[in-house]
């Protein structure tokens, strides 16, 4: 396919010469090593890779048989993305790595964090685990021939726009068989037009009655949801996430003002109001005192410069989910949110997501 070539590094050779007879097959011409200083080499100098598919766990060759300890080489598959990334930002990275269900040891919690640590790299556009591919080659292969073939600039402009979702947890049944929809193939699914979407939306939300409530990230080009266990369903946070994300799917106006957040003071772990605003008489208490004719004076020290505006509740709780949402990889800080007459718009997509709850968790929960 013209003069795009494919990176492969992967220390064990039999993976190696999978992915390089995959992708030949599939017409890509490919450069495939087992060493990861090679690999950085090789994006480093030949402008025709584009893409790189690499390994994270890297055992300098051979790779120990189980049981058996290895030396490790210099470079591990996040050090080659850093060093790739740093050097070529026009090469797309795809992670195909067994790492995450070696590091998590059947933790599937702990999976989905190791997972989202890899894809949150830096140039990283997937992630696709070995064991997948053990399962169903031909479609995982086929899904990375796909990546691949999209044009670049499809995956510039996803790479500028992550996505946010709210994800309301529901049973399986509701999914068909499933384990995501988004919420609007649902409706489409149930008969709704195109044109009735946007007026559909809120009766279905009201009906719908999840079991519970979560924040998925889908990060740039790629087809899997990272959910994140930081912003709580009961955390004002997710109150105005969830009110972004209704109205992007009712296609209405995509911000929120100061009349649409309904502020709950926070509560200290010893149930103290953290609130913004300070009660006038503690003000009082540490701005004056009384001097030796018993007469309230300032105290040495305070000098008053006029009344200061009260922070506005919703401009401190943006500021707060900024803070959090740049830990997720979502954008940097100050540009997250644009604002405009005290409204703030996100500057990322948004959006609702349907999750099929486990039938062991739905027990437990209706218990």
């Amino acid at each position: 396919m013209g003069e795009l070539s494919i990176l492969i590094l992967d220390d064990d050779e039999k993976w190696l010469a999978l992915h390089e007879r995959r992708l030949r097959q599939a017409g890509f011409k490919c450069r495939a090593t087992q060493l990861a200083k090679e690999a950085i080499e090789i994006a480093k100098t030949d402008p025709r890779v584009k893409f790189a598919l690499l390994d994270e766990i890297l055992f300098v060759p051979p790779v120990p048989v189980e049981g058996k300890t290895g030396e490790l080489q210099r470079w591990q598959g996040s050090g080659v993305v850093r060093e790739i990334a740093n050097h070529r930002s026009d090469v797309q990275i795809i992670m195909v790595t067994s790492a995450p269900q070696l590091r998590s040891q059947g933790d599937s919690q702990l999976f989905s964090k190791e997972t989202a640590k890899l894809r949150r790299q830096r140039g990283v556009i997937d992630i696709i685990h070995k064991q997948a591919i053990d399962q169903d080659p031909d479609g995982e292969y086929g899904w990375l021939v796909e990546l691949i073939t999209r044009p670049l600039s499809d995956i510039k402009i996803e790479i500028v726009k992550p996505r946010v979702l709210i994800g309301l947890g529901v049973n399986p049944e509701v999914l068909n068989g499933s384990k995501y929809k988004r919420l609007r193939q649902c409706l489409k699914e149930t008969g709704t037009s195109e044109y009735e979407l946007d007026r559909t939306v809120q009766r279905f939300l009201e009906k719908l009655q999840p079991t519970e409530k979560a924040v998925f990230i889908e990060m740039p080009g790629s087809k899997k949801l990272d959910r994140t266990s930081s912003i709580k369903p009961d955390a004002q946070s997710f109150q105005i996430l969830e009110i972004l994300a209704q109205r992007a799917e009712q296609g209405a106006e995509v911000e929120i003002c100061e009349k649409d957040y309904h502020y709950s003071a926070r509560k200290s772990g010893t149930g103290v109001d953290t609130s913004t605003e300070l009660d006038p008489r503690v003000v009082e208490d540490i701005v004056f005192g009384f001097n030796s004719q018993g007469r309230k004076v300032l105290k040495l020290g305070v000098q008053i410069e006029g009344r200061s505006q009260t922070s506005s509740r919703l401009k401190v709780a943006i500021h707060r989910l900024s803070q959090q949402l740049v830990k997720l990889n979502v954008g940097t800080p100050g540009q997250l949110f644009s604002s405009e007459q005290g409204c703030y718009r996100p500057t990322f997509d948004m959006g609702i997501v349907l999750y099929a709850i486990e039938a062991g968790k739905l027990q437990k929960k209706r218990a």
